[in-house]
């Protein structure tokens, strides 16, 4: 039987675990807890399965921005949600050199069993983010979440951790492909989430947008992007690809801007649009636009 090769164990994840474990043990890089980082790897490998090669672009803006500086005290990392394994896979490679927090859909821990992965590697580790449930879907369906109006209120906690203890924070750029009644094609949306725009306008944290594909990610077109474990799938030898964007910055008259407008949403309309307007285009701008340019449609098909 042939080996198995996983994403943690391919050459350029290597590579990258060197410089991360030389960077720390010389002050450069601050890593997660082991109590993290470890049951990340394991995640990561186990959705994966069998990976063929994994390709690494950008791997510099990644050492830079991951540096213990001032300017770099806490970083929102926006990864691309074209699977299920995005974000995870993600966080398990930042986490080696930051100390992170992950944002979760709250319908993640409806259930006492659903929390327990997350209670054995940290609460404290995870920040959710509200969403509700069809009560009209199919009892049992796994596409029938979906997020609630976006309140900048819910998240004063996770900002505050941002600013005050340097937290870096894995979030999606864009909401799950696999809202009620839409199928994943493995092609990003029109529409750029508005968490990871958020944090950086109302922290002034610095942004890098994270691509990553999967090789044949629209072979099956009409398959809904559940978090079933396909052994075909599995099994087979993928090529994954990650790109680590150049960092962004919001200067500091859009903090300010969208601090002022912060302020009105809570009891103005107008407010309100004015900040989810400044946050689609933000995002969409800045995030998605530089995943388009990226993308690579041959590696999708």
């Amino acid at each position: 039987m042939k080996k198995i090769e996983t994403f943690s164990g391919s050459e350029a994840i290597k590579e990258i675990k060197q410089c991360a474990k030389k960077g720390a043990s010389e002050g450069l890089y601050d890593p997660s807890p082991r109590r993290l980082r470890v049951p990340l790897e394991l995640v990561t490998d186990l959705l994966f399965g069998n990976v063929g090669d994994v390709v690494v672009e950008g791997a510099d803006n990644l050492f830079k921005a991951t540096e213990k500086t001032e300017e770099n005290k806490g970083v929102i990392f926006a990864t691309s949600h074209l699977t299920d394994v995005d974000v995870s896979t993600v966080a398990s490679v930042v986490s080696k050199f930051k100390h992170i927090g992950v944002t979760v859909a709250s319908t993640n821990m409806g259930l006492w069993h659903q929390r327990i992965p997350y209670k054995l590697v940290g609460m404290d580790n995870f920040f959710q983010v509200p969403y509700g449930r069809d009560s009209s879907a199919e009892k049992g369906a796994i596409d029938n979440k979906y997020t609630l109006p976006f309140n900048g209120d819910d998240y004063l906690g996770l900002q505050e951790k941002i600013t005050d203890s340097g937290l870096s924070v894995i979030t999606a750029a864009h909401n799950p492909m696999s809202n009620i009644g839409i199928k994943n094609n493995g092609e990003l949306p029109e529409k750029a989430g508005k968490l990871a725009p958020h944090l950086s306008l109302a922290t002034g944290a610095t942004i890098i947008p994270v691509l990553m594909q999967v090789e044949g990610q629209k072979r099956n077109p009409n398959q809904l992007n559940d978090n079933a474990i396909h052994l075909k799938w599995l099994l087979g030898k993928k090529i994954v690809r990650v790109v680590f964007g150049e960092t962004i910055k919001p200067s500091p008259d859009e903090v300010e801007a969208y601090a002022n407008v912060s302020r009105e949403a809570s009891y103005s309309k107008a407010a309100r649009e004015e900040q989810c307007r400044i946050l689609e285009a933000f995002g969409g701008k800045a995030i998605l636009g530089y995943m388009r340019d990226k993308y690579d449609l041959v590696l999708a098909a």
